[in-house]
């Protein structure tokens, strides 16, 4: 059964690209400044 495992990948990946989304928002953020 790889649903669960599935599932715990799909939740980590979402974290990680909503931490570099926000680490590159900060970055354009702070050239732009």
């Amino acid at each position: 059964m790889t649903t669960l495992s599935a599932a715990r990948r799909a939740a980590f990946r979402a974290k990680v690209n909503e931490r570099q989304g926000l680490l590159v928002a900060g970055a354009f953020n702070a050239m732009s400044a």
